[in-house]
């Protein structure tokens, strides 16, 4: 009996152990709090943007920290007004509110875009402490055959070792949403779409200013941090330059790993409660 409530504690301390740990460990909504679209060069938030023509250059557009390494600057990708959601953000920042507007990239006549990347390199993710379960989101595109993938990157430009991955096509239907700077109907549009990581395939992702390039064979994931992760779209394969995609509610979901020493006391337990079960069959 005395063993058993020297275990009762520890059993209670190992408890989350044992249950379904899944949080959300980043979401960003992208907020605006004004009637006027807001390009993202003059604001607070973690995210950037490149878009390619049909044979390049990519253009890059700056966010927090100005311009990234890669790329030209240009402007582009704009966060604007839409419904609020109710959902805070999550080791995401932004100056405007946190849930009433989406970030969207378009074409118009004399800069028609047929691809761009919109990712946010700020947050890490440690792969060591968390295994990412899902990464969800809200899409919208002008046309129901529009798609796009998922973008992870691995490895830091400090280090030499950045290595861009994608999932398999997804579809950004329906479609509906106005193209070029009339997308203001976003949230009468959208769809949730989602990525199970345990399951997801992957592809390489290469990106200069040359354009984009993706491997042709799939592979799981590699080990390390993903240190920067957001969205490839392809917003048209023709010359319809007016199209546009455009997302809200980025969100990672996530398991924590425990660590070494509290799978210790969860074996101490165990073996505790085996012990005492011996001595009630004795």
């Amino acid at each position: 009996m005395k063993l058993l409530h020297t275990l009762l504690p520890l059993a209670l301390l190992a408890a989350p152990v044992l249950a379904d740990a899944s949080t959300v460990l980043y979401r960003q909504n992208f907020g605006n709090s004004g009637s006027a679209k807001l390009n993202i060069n003059s604001a607070s938030v973690d995210w950037r943007g490149n878009r390619a023509g049909a044979t390049g250059p990519v253009y890059t557009i700056g966010g927090t920290g100005g311009n990234a390494l890669e790329g030209y600057a240009n402007s582009g990708v704009w966060f604007t007004p839409g419904a609020p959601n109710n959902l805070p953000n999550v080791n995401s920042t932004t100056s405007q509110s946190d849930s009433n507007g989406f970030i969207y990239t378009s074409g118009n006549a004399s800069v028609p875009t047929y691809s761009s990347l919109l990712y946010q390199n700020i947050f890490t993710i440690d792969r060591s402490a968390y295994a990412v379960e899902s990464i969800s989101w809200t899409a919208a595109a002008t046309t129901s055959d529009s798609q796009h993938r998922l973008a992870i990157r691995l490895g830091t430009v400090a280090e030499g070792n950045v290595a861009w991955y994608v999932s398999d096509l997804i579809t950004t239907a329906p479609g509906g949403l106005g193209a070029f700077d009339n997308t203001n109907n976003f949230h009468e549009v959208a769809a949730a779409r989602s990525v199970d990581m345990a399951t997801a395939n992957w592809y390489s992702f290469d990106w200069g200013t040359d354009g984009y390039t993706i491997g042709e064979s799939a592979q799981l994931l590699p080990e390390g941090d993903i240190t920067a992760f957001g969205i490839y779209a392809i917003l048209s394969t023709s010359e319809a330059a007016t199209r546009a995609f455009a997302f809200d509610t980025f969100t990672v979901n996530v398991n924590a790993i425990p660590e070494p020493g509290t799978l210790a006391l969860l074996a101490t337990v165990m073996g505790g409660v085996f012990c005492i079960k011996l001595r009630r069959k004795s």
